[in-house]
């Protein structure tokens, strides 16, 4: 394929709008009739290539993963794998939880666990709200929202709402 008919700017406003496969056959097509007006051309063909590629992002709910490879995996995680990790960081070091705890009650020294850690039980959390969009658990549901109410008792202390347990116990 001969891209030199195209300058940089439209090669690359090309690939990002219409994709590389799409973008190669236009391209192909512009350079094999040897048109003068090959960036005119393409950039209206370009326009029209978006309307017929546009990508619709679907939510999580809409995402049903049901099969014999994925789906045995995906219940350990939820019924086994994500427990564990909130079980040990409920009991990690005398509990990197507690650390929340620890600070609405307004106590200073020891921090369970290392600095970042605040930050890897917000990531549990909303990992497990997006297994439970797919499959609901009243149970681990309950448990989460025991931790969301002790994160933001600690949050509350604060008038301007800041929480980082490590710089507030530490």
């Amino acid at each position: 394929m001969n891209f030199s008919a195209l300058n940089r700017r439209d090669f690359l406003r090309t690939l990002a709008a219409t994709g590389i496969a799409s973008a190669a056959g236009t391209i192909s097509a512009e350079t094999q009739a040897g048109s003068a007006t090959g960036s005119a051309n393409l950039a209206s063909n370009t326009a029209e290539s978006m309307a017929l590629h546009r990508l619709n992002p679907l939510t999580l709910a809409q995402v049903v993963v049901d099969d014999e490879f994925w789906s045995p995996k995906r219940r350990v995680w939820q019924q086994v794998t994500i427990r564990d990790c909130f079980r040990k960081f409920e009991n990690y070091q005398t509990g990197t939880l507690n650390n929340f705890d620890r600070v609405k009650a307004g106590e200073r020294g020891h921090h369970a666990g290392d600095p970042w850690w605040d930050g890897l039980i917000y990531e549990m959390i909303r990992g497990s709200a997006d297994f439970m969009l797919s499959h609901p658990d009243p149970e681990l549901e309950a448990q989460i929202d025991g931790y969301i109410e002790r994160i933001a008792a600690a949050q509350a202390i604060r008038p301007d709402g800041y929480i980082n347990t490590y710089t507030q116990l530490a």
